[in-house]
């Protein structure tokens, strides 16, 4: 099509074909996964992914017994074999964040980091169209970080649009240095449900030990900055809390019941007007 390369699927949340562009490198693969396929199931078979058998977390490194099956992949996660791999490698290999957690993964997260590498090289329409959103808004709330210029316009030096307590925009000039520099040093996501969940920036230096030392209270602290660029994270946790609390109430669980309760106190400070902030 006008002399380049295309991929062009049906999109079930949609209900219509959509079609993205095809580089050198996605072509290769494309090309070595479908003889791959062919070798191993037969030319017969239409998709270009398979599901397989015996993947189990005793097989790991090697799987020697896992075995190619005729059949699509599962769309549900819990059975998706390419995220059992991933998630076996993560638990075999110890391997952690920035924050020292083990990351949750799922096949989902992928998406956003496409998008934003396109968002970050070619613009906000090219991830829109990318992504087949209609709305730009949709885009630019849940996919692709600020740019450099409406990061600019707020006046702070960072992909993150930050609050303080006063539910007010947080002057950069008041930040640590540290922060400026290496925001990431002073990120607090952390997702050990239900007890240990924590989104957002402590302004206290790294080395700086942390006065409450108890995560679930880091909603409630002055040090504490929640991020715009979070705020789907905030309201998965807040509708969680709730739930939570319901659930403790019934089961006569005190001290769970108290936590959830101080985190929905704590959230209900900030996350209405961080709201405001995000959609403009």
């Amino acid at each position: 099509m006008n002399e380049k390369w295309y991929i062009r699927f049906y999109q079930q949340k949609t209900k219509r074909w959509h079609q993205v562009p095809a580089n050198r490198e996605i072509r290769q693969i494309i090309e070595e996964q479908q003889q791959w396929i062919k070798q191993e199931i037969g030319s017969e078979y239409p998709y270009l992914f398979c599901n397989f058998t015996n993947v189990r977390p005793e097989s790991y490194l090697t799987f020697t017994n896992m075995r190619p099956l005729p059949q699509p992949p599962h769309l549900n996660i819990g059975e998706n074999k390419m995220v059992r791999i991933i998630r076996f490698l993560i638990e075999k290999e110890d391997i952690r964040d920035a924050n020292g957690q083990k990351p949750h993964f799922t096949g989902k997260i992928t998406r956003h980091n496409r998008l934003q590498e396109i968002r970050v090289k070619h613009g906000i329409e090219a991830a829109k169209l990318y992504a087949d959103h209609v709305k730009n808004n949709t885009t630019f709330q849940k996919y692709t970080p600020f740019t450099k210029e409406q990061v600019a316009a707020v006046d702070l030096p960072f992909q993150e649009l930050l609050m303080n307590l006063d539910n007010k925009f947080l002057p950069w000039q008041s930040l640590p240095e540290s922060l400026l520099k290496n925001p990431k040093a002073h990120e607090l996501d952390l997702e050990i449900a239900p007890r240990l969940v924590v989104y957002g920036h402590c302004a206290l230096e790294p080395k700086t030990p942390c006065p409450v030392n108890l995560y679930p209270k880091c909603y409630g602290c002055s040090s504490f900055r929640p991020s715009s660029g979070k705020l789907p994270l905030y309201e998965r946790q807040y509708k969680g809390e709730q739930r939570r609390l319901t659930e403790t109430e019934q089961a006569g669980a005190e001290l769970a019941k108290e936590e959830a309760k101080a985190t929905i106190e704590a959230m209900d400070k900030w996350l209405p007007e961080l709201k405001n902030l995000a959609n403009g």
